[in-house]
């Protein structure tokens, strides 16, 4: 039995041979409306799928975007060169320098507060000219500027690792001096030991009474030996670079004095010519 025709009804323009449009109208089944509402259905199914599909390419795009930037090195210099520092007179004597890994503590940051206070308080019993700091960490600020502040010092910064736009953390070297510093430079020392791992060196010219001064700090990886000796070789074309003059170098070797990439340095261990028979890790 033929279905019926329903009261829904569609509506056609149509060109009649005589010339003129009317209006036909043409009774639709149900059969028909079924059909118009699923293939309805199947293309907002559709839309949405490439909607959706967008959002995750987008969404891959800034999650590769993210891990490109979430650890590289600095591509500039920060700081405060010449005009900040405020330590008042020196106390008689050569010229001071001091060394140090800060110890960024990341994620947890544990104690940085108080951490950083007393190595601001040590570079002031110590009146410290000149001092050499690795690891230093930005977390909610710069250590490296709360130090100089807190020492009356002028200082020079360059991250190694992080990324304080996308982590919130970063860490790198700092040089901080009673004297004003020029000519910043830095370097990445290669090979890498990791995709996210990143060794630099800093180095900066200060302005003494004892004349120019050029100082360097740095950190070399403590992974493979072999990426330790290539980068320790790689500090001493940076070093070379750095034309002529008196130039002290200071930081985290991650080695030891008698291992073959300090050795072939060449280069005068001033703390074991001071201290002869004291135990040192580099």
């Amino acid at each position: 039995m033929p279905s019926c025709p329903t009261f829904l009804s569609l509506v056609v323009k149509a060109g009649l041979s005589f010339g003129r449009n009317r209006t036909i109208i043409a009774p639709v089944t149900g059969e028909q409306v079924s059909r118009a509402d699923s293939s309805a259905r199947s293309r907002s199914r559709r839309s949405r799928g490439r909607r959706y599909g967008w959002l995750v390419v987008l969404g891959l795009v800034g999650l590769v975007a993210w891990v490109l930037n979430v650890s590289r090195p600095g591509t500039r210099v920060e700081g405060c060169l010449a005009g900040c520092a405020a330590a008042g007179p020196r106390r008689d004597g050569p010229l001071r320098v001091m060394s140090l890994n800060v110890l960024h503590g990341f994620p947890r940051f544990a104690h940085l507060p108080d951490r950083l206070d007393l190595i601001a308080a040590e570079i002031r019993h110590q009146d410290a000219d000149l001092v050499l700091l690795q690891e230093v960490p930005w977390h909610w600020g710069s250590a490296a500027h709360r130090l100089a502040e807190a020492t009356g010092m002028n200082y020079a910064y360059v991250r190694a690792n992080g990324n304080r736009w996308t982590l919130l953390f970063e860490e790198g070297e700092a040089i901080l001096s009673r004297y004003p510093l020029r000519d910043a430079a830095m370097v990445e020392l290669m090979p890498r030991a990791g995709f996210f791992e990143h060794r630099r060196a800093l180095r900066a010219t200060a302005i003494t009474p004892w004349g120019a001064v050029g100082v360097v700090s740095t950190h070399l990886t403590h992974g493979e030996p072999a990426a330790n000796r290539a980068q320790a070789a790689s500090l001493a074309a940076f070093v070379a670079d750095g034309g002529g003059g008196p130039l002290l170098v200071g930081g985290d070797f991650n080695a030891t004095e008698d291992e073959p990439q300090i050795r072939e340095l060449g280069w005068i261990d001033a703390y074991r010519a001071v201290h002869p028979l004291s135990l040192i890790h580099i």
